[in-house]
């Protein structure tokens, strides 16, 4: 059985979704659950995954758990290993942004977002070992053109997403042949996160006018869009290693 993007139905499939209650990890959570697979969806609260689950009640599992405490962490994965045994995908986009120039800025801010994007990621992942490697499974992060191509005030956001750009090479080599590990690196993504007001701008319309227009495509991207190319990062079984960029254009047109 084949859907419209040409891969086959997920309905065997194990999926664990960080960062799931909203926005892009809620999207990627819906898209894998609408095509079949069983979903653990995870966020620090289980009431803000209520909506989630709602959807589809019979095949998304929701978890609470706060990446940044390693008790937390830990729960999840065994939880996440006690309900699957194996695990055929993994996808890391639990994250958050802090603006601010360097004057701005204290070091727990930095520390903050390196623990968020970058540590969680590698102690999830390592938890999640045994059962990543009994599925044969793929990890993919959420990460960001600003990686690539930063701007003023996201000094500390940017770092930590290319550290996580780096996090995903040096895993795709020491975890291969078993376990696949990949990025979806994004561009401007219309999300509740987008419209919150950053520095300089006047009003949220302001600010998504000046978003869109950095895209060649003159439009932001949506989180479903980023849904469906999750799936396919996690599905392409020739594919680690990559940053497989997801923008509207952004990068080329810098």
């Amino acid at each position: 059985m084949k859907d419209g993007c040409g891969l086959s139905d997920l309905e065997a499939k194990r999926i664990v979704v960080t960062g799931a209650s909203r926005g892009i990890g809620q999207a990627i959570a819906l898209e894998y659950a609408r095509r079949g697979a069983t979903v653990i969806a995870s966020a620090r609260s289980e009431t803000s995954l209520a909506e989630t689950k709602a959807v589809f009640p019979d095949r998304i599992r929701t978890i609470s758990a706060d990446l940044l405490d390693e008790e937390s962490l830990a729960g999840l994965a065994r939880t996440v290993s006690e309900a699957f045994g194996e695990v055929d995908a993994l996808v890391c986009c639990a994250g958050a942004l802090r603006y601010g120039t360097l004057e701005e800025l204290e070091a727990s801010d930095f520390e903050w977002m390196m623990k968020l994007h970058v540590v969680a990621p590698a102690m999830l992942v390592r938890a999640l070992l045994p059962a990543l490697r009994a599925g044969f499974g793929s990890v993919l992060m959420i990460g960001s053109t600003l990686a690539q191509q930063t701007a003023p005030g996201m000094s500390a956001y940017a770092a930590s997403k290319a550290a996580l750009h780096s996090l995903t090479h040096s895993l795709a080599l020491e975890l291969a042949p078993e376990i696949r590990v990949n990025t979806l690196s994004l561009g401007v993504i219309e999300t509740d996160m987008t419209r919150s007001l950053r520095p300089g701008f006047e009003s949220e319309k302001e600010q998504l006018e000046v978003l869109r227009s950095l895209h060649p495509l003159k439009r932001l991207g949506t989180a479903e869009e980023a849904a469906e190319a999750a799936v396919f990062a996690t599905e392409a079984r020739w594919m680690t290693g990559s940053i497989l960029t997801l923008d509207g254009g952004l990068v080329n047109a810098g």
